[in-house]
């Protein structure tokens, strides 16, 4: 029989049990002898002697029968049969979930290995694409190009049969003055006065006509022009670069240096593949006509610069909608580190001087300061920005003589930004841009759109100034002060 401790100290205390021999058996050796373990007795681990017959539902122990009556009086309970079928039954039900998910995560395992052939078959099918568009594109160019040249042709060939029927009439008539003068020259040499007074009518007649028609081939003979007038290579690239984009899960993604640039919600409609393909509209009047500057009809979708109005690589501000080229973007954006997160000028705040600036508008200082040339940079972002500052971006064209007779000091914002290192002060900037303003109302007429743009624009740019200033500490210059002064400084030129 086997003993537990109790009944082994027990054969040893009794005189008819002390003499049997009780040997330890290991655990393997009482499995093989002791049978399967499901008719194991299981004793209460408070009450030793007691078998453990119950199972506490609430305390999710096993219990003895007098446990259950003092421990867990109240407590649910089953016995231990049961409770060991209710647990089998849950251990089935879970397991048969776990084969379930099993069969999804083989079919997910699967679809997870399909896809990577996918991105393999999508880079190749993409890739082919565009060699395929890039193929039709030069063919449309060498169709284009072929059809430039054929009415090259045409028109020249038109050309030349004008000519050759001009230059043989033109030859028949000094056939025919060379006829003539040689008739009168002989008559008046070797004809008798009676001829010459009897053929003097026709010659004269003849004559006459050659001098009138004389007065038909004696105009200036008109230059065959034709020239070729190709577009400005930076609009080809930036047109060629918007003709084609990738669409990623539904999104246009055009990138810069490995770095996506456009928000996801950029595009609505790009779902369908249906990219918009509008580009900014110019119409520019000649100041012989009208004015010197443009009038100009802008396209606000976000796929173009907000500077520049144009399309190609773009560069988006994680703050707000607006997208810029690097070059466009002031400071230029070759000069900043391109993070994960970029905010445009507009949107990043200023970095104030640890103490408070509180600096005076002299000559005495050699360039601005950081806080000085951030406001700065702001200012000029904004009027580039602004809907009316696009006759501003560049200079007058040196062809427009009417106007550099006018204005003997141009100003822009290409001019601004590109001196605004050299710049001693702030009010060196502020001079600038009420120049340009200056020589905007000078040239233009007030009910022009020019000169509307001009005083919406320099009404913006004082409330842009005194936000910043204010806000950093800075003070203006008085403006009415700065404009007597730029006049005077107008007057000495002009005179």
């Amino acid at each position: 029989d086997w003993l537990c401790i109790q009944c082994k100290n027990a054969h040893a205390r009794v005189r008819l049990t002390k003499d049997h021999v009780v040997t330890q058996k290991n655990n393997e050796e009482a499995r093989k002898i002791r049978g399967p373990t499901q008719n194991e007795k299981l004793l209460c681990q408070i009450h030793n002697e007691e078998l453990a017959r119950n199972f506490c539902q609430d305390c999710q122990m096993l219990t003895c029968d007098e446990c259950q009556i003092t421990l867990h009086k109240n407590h649910r309970y089953l016995f231990i049969d049961e409770a060991i079928q209710n647990q089998k039954i849950n251990l089935h039900s879970l397991a048969n979930k776990v084969r379930d998910v099993r069969l999804v995560l083989n079919k997910i395992q699967q679809a997870r290995n399909q896809q990577r052939s996918d991105i393999d078959q999508t880079e190749r099918q993409v890739i082919d694409d565009i060699k395929l568009f890039g193929l039709n594109m030069i063919a449309e160019v060498s169709r284009a190009c072929k059809q430039l040249i054929n009415d090259t042709t045409t028109l020249c060939n038109q050309a030349r049969t004008q000519f050759t029927e001009k230059n043989t009439r033109f030859e028949q008539y000094l056939q025919n003055i060379d006829h003539s003068l040689d008739f009168v020259n002989e008559a008046l040499t070797t004809s008798s006065k009676m001829a010459i007074l009897k053929s003097n009518r026709v010659m004269n007649k003849r004559l006459d006509h050659l001098l009138h028609q004389n007065a038909i081939w004696s105009k200036a003979i008109n230059p065959f022009q034709l020239k070729f007038s190709p577009n400005d290579p930076k609009n080809i690239r930036s047109t060629i670069t918007s003709l084609g984009v990738l669409v990623h899960n539904g999104k246009r993604k055009i990138t810069n240096n490995n770095k996506i640039i456009l928000p996801e919600e950029q595009t609505n409609g790009i779902e369908q593949g249906k990219l918009n393909k509008y580009h900014s509209q110019l119409t520019t009047f000649d100041r012989s006509d009208t004015d010197h500057q443009s009038a100009i009809s802008l396209d606000t979708s976000e796929d173009f610069c907000a500077v520049c109005r144009c399309g190609g690589e773009l560069v988006c501000c994680d703050e707000c909608p607006r997208v810029y080229h690097v070059e466009c973007h002031v400071p230029s954006l070759n000069e900043v580190s391109m993070n994960d997160k970029w905010k445009c000028g507009l949107c990043s705040e200023i970095n104030q001087s640890s103490t408070i600036l509180k600096r005076k508008h002299d000559d005495t200082n050699d360039k601005l300061s950081s806080t000085e040339k951030q406001i700065c940079e702001k200012l000029i972002l904004h009027m580039y920005t602004h809907s009316s500052s696009v006759p501003f971006h560049h200079p007058v064209p040196a062809d427009c003589i009417g106007y550099h007779k006018v204005i003997t000091r141009p100003m822009d914002l290409r001019t601004i930004k590109g001196k605004l290192n050299s710049y001693a002060n702030i009010s060196e900037f502020l001079a600038d841009v009420r120049l340009m303003f200056h020589n905007c109302s000078t040239f233009n007429r007030p009910e022009s759109e020019i000169g509307k743009s001009g005083r919406t624009l320099s009404k913006a740019f004082d409330e842009w100034l005194e936000k910043y200033c204010s806000n950093s500490q800075i003070s203006i210059p008085d403006r009415t002060n700065k404009r007597k002064k730029t006049s005077i400084q107008m007057i000495d030129h002009v005179s």
